[in-house]
């Protein structure tokens, strides 16, 4: 079972998965308090995608983008469903058509806030969606093929991963979220598109770690620290690919090149990897049939453990110390 990504619920210790077969989708959900036991599923009948799957917490609910017409681009319009599912049964709470959608959504995030969801298509658009009552507003949001957005955790900015010919990512500053006021503030490069690229921000301190695939099969993992009142207390427009920044503004800490992906890529199967904090001291780096912990400080690998699959996301269960990963064979309990 082809696990494409997960959502975790460490007050059920369950988790659900988009897994893909053929390009067919289907919705898992997994009991995941011992080993990992499948507890029912749904299937998909429309064009959905692995960032269009998040978790609303509050409502004890997920939300599912899916598409029509994604064939019959661009003569007509993509009518894209945001649907609301109850976590137990997938049972459809509420459905919302996301209006003028000519392209397809390419990810869709909860605020840190809970009270929006946020949903960006591929080039031309950025929707919020008011969770309360369900107000739809579009804004114009240029920018090339855009597959994943994460906000800063005090909501001041957040961080766009776009793909061309090579990954990129955008810093946009929030003057005002509810009337789509933001914009662009800078950028820097990733490497190859054949990646779906990653990127978490630090709980403790004014950081943030992307992952990108880089050349030889390597995966390159960046640490950043960022000056907040310098980044953005001017609004200009500090350059790309950290020219002219100052090093004060946007520190790479460190960077480091790690081996873990050997195993062959397709239309169907990009190469994935997820990266998560397991605590103060230590991240946790799915990637192949690795699981790596490095040390914050410097990057350094602590220890690592094989797997008989191949990883494409993680979530953390810090009560047990353990890692719970979605793989191309099903969903794996780690025990750390």
């Amino acid at each position: 079972m082809n696990c494409k990504t997960l959502i975790y619920d460490p007050s059920k210790q369950e988790v659900i998965t988009l897994t893909v077969d053929q390009k067919r989708y289907k919705l898992v959900r997994w009991d995941v308090a011992d080993k990992a036991q499948m507890l029912s599923e749904s299937s998909l009948e429309r064009y959905t995608e692995l960032s269009l799957l998040t978790k609303i917490p509050q409502a004890d609910a997920i939300a599912i983008i899916q598409c029509n017409n994604i064939y019959q681009l661009p003569s007509k319009s993509v009518n894209a469903i945001l649907e609301i599912r109850r976590w137990e049964d997938f049972s459809c709470i509420q459905e919302i058509e996301l209006p003028e959608c000519n392209d397809i959504p390419s990810c869709v995030t909860i605020t840190p806030c809970q009270q929006y969801i946020v949903v960006v298509e591929l080039y031309t658009s950025l929707y919020l969606i008011e969770l309360s009552s369900g107000i739809i507003q579009r804004f114009a949001f240029e920018t090339e093929y855009s597959y994943s957005l994460v906000f800063d955790p005090k909501m001041q900015f957040f961080i766009n991963s776009s793909i061309d010919q090579f990954s990129y990512f955008q810093l946009h500053w929030i003057d005002d979220l509810a009337t789509g006021k933001f914009s662009l503030r800078g950028g820097f490069w990733g490497d190859m598109r054949c990646h779906k690229d990653t990127t978490i921000f630090s709980p403790n301190e004014d950081a943030f770690i992307h992952t990108c695939y880089h050349f030889e099969r390597k995966l390159l993992v960046t640490y950043r620290r960022f000056n907040r009142s310098q980044l953005f207390s001017d609004r200009s427009h500090w350059g790309i690919n950290n020219h002219p920044t100052p090093t004060s503004v946007l520190d790479k800490v460190w960077e480091v090149s790690l081996p873990y992906i050997q195993h062959q890529h397709d239309e169907e199967n990009l190469w994935q990897s997820d990266i998560a904090f397991l605590n103060d001291q230590t991240l946790v780096l799915g990637a192949g049939k690795t699981l790596a912990l490095l040390n914050i400080q410097d990057g350094v690998v602590k220890a690592e453990y094989q797997t008989d699959a191949i990883i494409q996301a993680i979530a953390i269960d810090t009560a047990y110390q353990r890692v719970i990963a979605a793989t191309r064979n099903g969903v794996l309990c780690f025990h750390l």
